[in-house]
């Protein structure tokens, strides 16, 4: 039975390896915003809280219109 955030797609879940040797740190993105017109290379990071807050709550509103799993909210720090 697929889920309501999945728009009849199919849907495969992947394990969090980030405690493993070897796998990237996920956190280290939690709260980078770059902007890509400006910088392309992503090498200075928008350091702006006004910024961060009205990105989240996009975020947010999206995450519940779609009805995003718990897991997600977990994953971005936003549960």
């Amino acid at each position: 039975m697929p889920f309501t955030f999945s728009k009849n797609c199919p849907t495969l879940k992947i394990p969090n390896h980030s405690g493993k040797p070897g796998w990237a740190n996920p956190d280290r993105f939690r709260t980078s915003l770059w902007n890509v017109q400006t910088d392309p290379l992503q090498t200075h990071p928008v350091e702006d809280a006004a910024v961060e807050k009205k990105m989240i709550d996009h975020l947010t509103r999206l995450m519940q219109e779609c009805d995003a799993p718990a897991e997600q909210w977990d994953r971005l720090g936003l549960a």
